[in-house]
C-alpha cells in the first residue's frame, strides 16, 4: 500500500510539474476587486460581466472590468454577460497589444461581431444585438509576444467624453423697471457640425457684456430646450451657471433653444439694464472609437 501511494504522488507531481513546464500552456487571468484571480481561459471558465447602460457612462461609473490581461500571446479569455437587445459598443483598452474579440452567441455557433482593438486608435466597436439573452466574447491576439499584455473591458453603453461650445447671441437684451423680463432670442443648434450628434448638456454658465449691472440686484438668466415645455432658470450675482445632467433623462445639445433674462430691484425708476449674452455648455459624447 505504500508503495502504491508513494508512485500516486509520484505521478501526481510530475504532472504538475509538465503542466507548469509544458511551452504554450497558457491561463487568462482577471484580477477582481478583491485581488482574488480568476483564471478564464476556456468558455465554461468565462468570467461574469454586467452590461453598461447610459446612465452608468453619463454618471461617470462605467461598468468597466480592471486588471485583465493575457499571459502571452498563446493565451485566450472568456467573458459571459446578458444583453439586452439594440445597439451595443465593446470597449478594450488595450495597453500594449492589438487585442482581438469575437462577441459569440449562446450556443457558440456565431460570431456576432470581430473586432481589433488598438492600443493607440481602436477602443471601441458598435454591434447589433437582435435578440436579448446571453452573449460570450473571445479575447486574444494575433501578435506575437512572451510578457504580460494588460487591457480592460466593458460592453453595453459606450465611453463617454467632455466637449465645451459656446454660443454669443450678439444682442443687448434690455430691461426696465418697467419691463423686468427681456424679450425672447431663439437659436438653432440641430445642425451645428461642431458639436456631436450624441452630445448630451453638462453645464450651462451664462455671461456676457452688462451695462448698469451695478444697478439691479436678483438677475436671473433662464434657457429652455425646444424638447422641455419648462425654463431653466440661473440666478446669480456675477457668476451664472448650472449643472443640468440628468442620467435618466438627458437633454440633447443639437436643438432649438430659447434665452431670456430678468432683473429687479432698480435703484432708480430711469434705470435700465441690459445685456449680450454668451452662453457655455459643458457636455458629454460618446468617443467614437
Amino acid at each position: 500500500m505504500k508503495n502504491l501511494k508513494k508512485k500516486i504522488l509520484t505521478i501526481l507531481f510530475t504532472l504538475s510539474i509538465t503542466l507548469i513546464t509544458t511551452p504554450g500552456v497558457a491561463f487568462a487571468h482577471v484580477v477582481d476587486s478583491t485581488s482574488t484571480t480568476t483564471v478564464n481561459n476556456t468558455i465554461n471558465s468565462a468570467y461574469q460581466l454586467t452590461e453598461n447602460t447610459v446612465q452608468d457612462s453619463l454618471s461617470s461609473t462605467p461598468k468597466i472590468l480592471w486588471n485583465c490581461y493575457l499571459s502571452n500571446s498563446n493565451d485566450t479569455d472568456w467573458y459571459q454577460v446578458f444583453l439586452s437587445a439594440g445597439t451595443k459598443t465593446l470597449t478594450i483598452n488595450s495597453a500594449n497589444n492589438n487585442i482581438t474579440a469575437d462577441v459569440i452567441s449562446q450556443d457558440g455557433s456565431t460570431i456576432i461581431s470581430k473586432s481589433i482593438h488598438d492600443p493607440s486608435t481602436k477602443q471601441q466597436k458598435k454591434f447589433e444585438v437582435s435578440t436579448s439573452g446571453t452573449y460570450y466574447i473571445k479575447i486574444f491576439s494575433t501578435e506575437s509576444f512572451s510578457t504580460r499584455s494588460d487591457y480592460s473591458i466593458f460592453i453595453g453603453a459606450p465611453w463617454y467624453l467632455n466637449g465645451s461650445y459656446t454660443q454669443s447671441l450678439n444682442t443687448n437684451l434690455t430691461v426696465t423697471p418697467y419691463n423686468k423680463v427681456s424679450r425672447t432670442v431663439n437659436f438653432d443648434l440641430s445642425n451645428n457640425t461642431s458639436i456631436p450628434n450624441s452630445a448630451v448638456v453638462r453645464k450651462i454658465t451664462v455671461s456676457g457684456t452688462e451695462t448698469n449691472k451695478y444697478y439691479v440686484d436678483n438677475k436671473v438668466r433662464s434657457i429652455r430646450p425646444y424638447s422641455q415645455y419648462s425654463w431653466i432658470d440661473i440666478p446669480g450675482v456675477s457668476l451664472f451657471y448650472t449643472n443640468v445632467l440628468n442620467p435618466s433623462s438627458s437633454i440633447s445639445l443639437k436643438q432649438n433653444w430659447s434665452f431670456k433674462h430678468s432683473a429687479s430691484g432698480f435703484s432708480s425708476g430711469y434705470t435700465s439694464y441690459s445685456l449680450n449674452p454668451t452662453i457655455t455648455f459643458n457636455y458629454m459624447y460618446e468617443a467614437d472609437n
